[in-house]
């Protein structure tokens, strides 16, 4: 049929005023505007972003389903565009997972972001029980990420093993079968390895008196294993007796806040003199009773197998040569607490007021990294934690938690009392945060700023969370947004993100309460050990693991 020329007038009308019509909602809509049916205008709408894992996850908002068709995902996350400005419940599910969810504000032209959602898969799929039995510790080895250390108290003798979590390969390390010899008599030290993974370190206490060995792990003819009270026999009693005092510092600046009495302002010092360091060695008055050794704490010196450190009971600080003990050096004394970090020494003394800091290649160098200028928290030994120069948590005695945060960046410095009956504190990787938790609570300590959503303000204290009944084995997950503890017979996860509330959940329910240093996570395997009974009424605990993240997809992150 011929259209007529009114008819094609008509009809290029109709489609030109279409066009005019369509072609500004188009341009709106792609510039993300969304028309509002109530208000009856167009409004600029937001979007939100989720990295989850893992990664394939079913997404909702206010309950409806996403369409994939609307999900972008790029660079491991998804982009959900044209959410209208308001408050919106976001839900993440998949079926055999934890779910999350949280209330989030959508602002106009904005993105809402959430980088670090963790669903757990179920852990009946994973649940593993091992074949060594007697355990009474069990420690993550560094060597290699299914491997374990256990200690293993039988009727006949007490051992050191290496355990193989894949081949269930059992090899013994060391034995010993004397009465009076314990193996592990502190239970918040570990069995250390050597930088160079042939030698480990074990603390042991031999006649109720505090003690190591040192045990190679490839042993030869040549091997044997080493007592540190023995090597401190050896030492000539001169060096034992004698005080060390390098690199004299003058001129110290302090500077205080006296607005604030928890809380200090302290300068970083060093000695003004440019010579050549000297070592001054003056003979002590102390008699043979007062110098007879016994061990607070002891580690291997960083990039050796031959020196160890020590802190002993009467406040030396020492390198013990445990190949050759009269190369053995002493570093100071009314020593308080020390650590190591990077290839440095840092510790405290008993009186003063500065935290010393001494590299390892240069023992003959020692200088102040902070000099705080009100009194120091006293106490006969304190606990120290060092990630660096700049950051060093403190617990004293008594279990006050206090900081050094010192920010080369703004040139703040920080020491304060933040946490009393602290029972532990973990920095993460990348020095930007501290966890600190006390018997029933949680809390997290910014170091420094933290420039992504949720964002946070360094100095800022996050509370994750508290319970009537204690809390046990906490610690960090590697993305260092999410913590994992144990609560009585429950193995639970909770997340940083303070916005709405706290997604906290059950990850696993365990036969037996979850008692502490039975539950280890390694973040290089996704796996979380642990030590639980058969069912409810055994008293035996077996050593047991389930995979919390499965490492597959893109990145091993996500499947």
């Amino acid at each position: 049929m011929t259209m007529t020329k009114l008819q094609r007038k008509i009809y290029t009308l109709t489609f030109v005023g279409i066009f005019f019509i369509l072609a500004p909602a188009l341009i709106f809509f792609a510039k993300g505007y969304r028309f509002d049916t109530i208000a009856k205008v167009f409004v600029h709408s937001g979007s939100v972003i989720i990295k989850s894992y893992p990664k394939k996850v079913d997404i909702y908002i206010d309950g409806k389903k996403i369409s994939n068709k609307r999900l972008n995902f790029i660079n491991n996350y998804y982009i959900i565009n044209g959410i209208r400005p308001g408050r919106h419940l976001i839900e993440c599910r998949k079926p055999g997972y934890t779910q999350w969810q949280k209330e989030a504000d959508v602002h106009s032209g904005i993105s809402t972001e959430f980088w670090n959602v963790l669903l757990m898969a179920s852990p009946n799929k994973t649940l593993q029980t091992y074949d060594p039995q007697n355990i009474q510790r069990f420690y993550l080895s560094p060597r290699e990420k299914n491997e374990l250390i256990l200690y293993q108290k039988n009727e006949n003798a007490k051992t050191i093993s290496l355990f193989n979590t894949k081949t269930n390969s059992l090899e013994t390390l060391y034995t010993d079968k004397e009465e009076e010899n314990t193996f592990i008599p502190d239970k918040e030290e570990n069995i250390e390895w050597s930088s160079n993974h042939k030698k480990i370190l074990i603390p042991t206490s031999t006649k109720n008196q505090k003690n190591y060995t040192v045990t190679t792990i490839k042993k030869t003819d040549k091997s044997a294993d080493i007592n540190l009270l023995d090597i401190f026999s050896k030492i000539t009693p001169s060096l034992l007796e004698t005080t060390a005092i390098a690199n004299e510092v003058k001129d110290l600046e302090t500077t205080e806040d006296a607005s604030n009495e928890n809380t200090t302002l302290i300068k970083n010092e060093s000695t003004k003199n440019s010579k050549t360091p000297s070592t001054k060695i003056t003979k002590s008055n102390s008699s043979n009773k007062e110098n007879q050794i016994k061990i607070h704490q002891g580690r291997w010196i960083f990039d050796s197998d031959t020196e160890i450190i020590v802190l002993t009971e009467n406040h030396k600080l020492l390198i013990l040569n445990i190949i050759n003990p009269q190369k053995s050096i002493i570093l100071d004394n009314e020593v308080s607490g020390f650590d190591l970090a990077g290839d440095h020494i840092y510790y405290t003394k008993l009186a003063g007021n500065h935290i010393w800091d001494i590299k390892t290649n240069h023992p003959e160098r020692k200088k102040i990294v902070a000099t705080i200028s009100t009194k120091q928290p006293t106490g006969n030994f304190l606990k120290m934690i060092a990630y660096d120069e700049y950051r060093i948590a403190i617990i004293t005695d008594k279990k006050e938690l206090y900081i050094l945060n010192n920010d080369p960046e703004d040139d703040s410095i920080f020491f304060g009392h933040i946490g009393n009956n602290i029972n532990g504190v973990q920095f993460s990787d990348d020095g930007k945060k501290l966890l600190y938790w006390g018997p029933n609570e949680i809390f997290v300590y910014m170091l420094r700023e933290w420039k992504v959503q949720p964002r946070r303000k360094k100095g800022e204290i996050i509370f994750i969370t508290r319970f009537s009944t204690p809390i046990t084995n906490v610690q960090w997950m590697q993305n260092f947004e999410n913590i994992i503890f144990t609560n009585n017979n429950l193995v639970k996860m909770a997340e940083m993100d303070i916005r709405d509330h706290i997604n906290l959940v059950d990850i696993f329910q365990s036969n037996s309460p979850a008692e502490e240093y039975e539950y280890i996570y390694n973040k290089d395997n996704y796996v979380l050990y642990f030590q639980d009974t058969s069912d409810k009424d055994s008293q035996d605990k077996q050593l047991k693991s389930i995979t919390l993240l499965e490492n597959t997809g893109f990145l091993n992150f996500g499947n």
